[in-house]
């Protein structure tokens, strides 16, 4: 309940900081999942830089919240219209994107549902959603898409990405390879993997975008319900971290 009265309350700002600073956020999840607790064990550093794909909303389902609150900053993108001044809102010490991120840039038609976490550029993704009865279809947008590279090299800055996270419905694999893997290599990826949580996680390196990061030199270290986590070779060889 206590996370709930956070979220609903509406006195973010100073009552969080400070909630962060006396509780240290321990035990604390904005994730669906308990993802950004996962990921605070792996890379616990106070200082950071994240990258949030798909961001959806600042606080509600984050992965990326409990690291803002920390002192990490980073770069929120997503297309949806209206999520934007909530971003700018109680994230004003990130780059906030209103853009979606494709490696065919341009405009693309985007799905608005009235469960806008459900959103979405697939339209293989959406027809699954409405066919099932999951949420409801609330129109179609067409909306700007860039790659992953024109951001980076635009807003990065010379930083290192600590943490990637990609939550595009269906849509990572489009994402991916719409980075330049040698310029920009983020230490930790935290992507959605629908198929593996359907399938069970023995499919997880049969989801095409775990796949292509496997080629890239990325390991499988943790798996949570929808979510697959990948670490840099380079970071599990330093760190010896465990891989599944």
């Amino acid at each position: 309940m206590l996370k709930e009265w956070i979220v609903s309350s509406g006195i973010y700002g100073k009552v969080l900081k400070r909630f962060c600073k006396l509780t240290r956020c321990e035990g604390v999840t904005f994730s669906q999942n308990g993802e950004d607790l996962i990921i605070d064990m792996l890379i616990p550093d106070k200082k950071g830089t994240y990258v949030d794909v798909g961001a959806h909303h600042p606080i509600r389902f984050s992965n990326t919240f409990q690291l803002y609150l920390k002192g990490w900053s980073g770069i929120n993108i997503d297309p949806s219209p209206d999520c934007m001044k909530e971003f700018k809102k109680y994230r004003p010490g990130d780059v906030n994107l209103n853009v979606g991120v494709s490696d065919h840039p341009g405009r693309i038609g985007y799905y608005c549902f009235s469960e806008s976490a459900y959103n979405t550029t697939s339209a293989k993704r959406a027809k699954h959603l409405l066919k099932n009865k999951m949420t409801e279809l609330k129109g179609k947008k067409q909306v700007r898409v860039v790659r992953l590279k024109s951001i980076f090299d635009r807003y990065l800055k010379n930083r290192k990405i600590d943490v990637l996270n990609i939550d595009v419905e269906t849509m990572e694999l489009d994402v991916l390879q719409s980075n330049d893997w040698e310029a920009y290599r983020p230490r930790l990826i935290v992507m959605e993997s629908i198929l593996s949580c359907y399938n069970g996680v023995e499919t997880i390196k049969e989801d095409p975008a775990v796949r292509y990061l496997l080629d890239r030199g990325y390991v499988v270290i943790a798996k949570a319900r929808t979510t697959v986590f990948l670490m840099a070779e380079e970071e599990i060889q330093k760190d010896r971290l465990p891989v599944l």
